[in-house]
């Protein structure tokens, strides 16, 4: 049995991290206190860090099913002052002073998010370079939702050129659209590399990512972006995402399809 002490705070930001989870993953994974699973639908690839979370012992280990139910349990303990969180072999509790909450800890053979051994592995990073690293504010991921929900998109399009990367957003018969912000790249040498080289397209192309990434309540006041692009395989681009949720950090690995111009 192992156990841990969490105060409020920790606890709120163990569930606030979960919780994005809840739309995208059945399951959370938790082992050696992280998060590396793919998401249920296989586009999006989360990895959290929750060594902040639990501080103070060497690695948590356990597997969380059903995630959006359980979100539920864990709200009844918010309001206490400190959360004790004891693993067993089969099981799991969740107590305070007043209450216990005990949750079977499900085969992970049977879980549909299981957990990443290695996410370099699995995307093959070693192959990518990166040709984009960019600061993205808060706001435009504000300007991203507001648009996608209006236009009841789930993407965002990403247009490659030698100039600029241009992020844009569309409705479904693309009658109505958004260009939400663009990075310069008329000095990345690495940018018109990849669209002479790896694409053999110097006018351009488009990439389509899922928004989500960007829809993740961050911290602060903004996020990183980074590109990479495949030294191998033409057409073949990673996104990742990395910012702070509730002082846990966060990243999400996504590939991008590519459209015609």
């Amino acid at each position: 049995m192992q156990e841990i002490t969490i105060d409020k705070d920790k606890f709120k930001a163990l569930t606030d991290v979960v919780s994005i989870l809840k739309d995208l993953c059945n399951d959370a994974d938790i082992q050696n206190s992280l998060i590396q699973q793919l998401s249920t639908n296989r586009t999006v690839l989360f990895m959290i860090d929750l060594k902040p979370v639990f501080s103070g012992v060497d690695t948590i280990s356990v597997p969380i099913c059903n995630i959006r139910q359980k979100l539920d349990l864990f709200k009844g303990f918010f309001k206490s002052v400190d959360v004790k969180l004891a693993i067993y072999d089969e099981f799991f509790t969740i107590s305070d002073s007043i209450s216990t909450l005990k949750i079977l800890k499900p085969s992970r053979e049977f879980l549909d998010n299981k957990f990443v051994d290695s996410i370099e592995s699995l995307m093959n990073l070693s192959t990518f370079s990166s040709i984009v690293d960019a600061r993205v504010p808060l706001s435009i991921c504000t300007k991203i939702g507001a648009c996608n929900q209006s236009f009841s998109s789930s993407s965002v399009q990403v247009h490659f050129s030698k100039e600029q990367i241009l992020f844009t957003t569309h409705s479904l018969n693309q009658s109505e659209f958004a260009r939400i912000f663009s990075i310069p790249t008329q000095d990345n040498p690495q940018v018109g590399s990849f669209l002479s080289n790896e694409l053999d397209n110097e006018n351009g192309t488009i990439a389509s990512v899922p928004d989500f990434p960007f829809l993740i309540p961050y911290d602060g006041e903004d996020i990183r972006v980074e590109i990479l692009a495949s030294r191998e395989t033409s057409s073949n681009m990673v996104f990742k995402f990395e910012g702070l949720v509730s002082n846990v950090p966060v990243s999400c690995y996504c590939k991008a399809s590519f459209l015609e111009e």
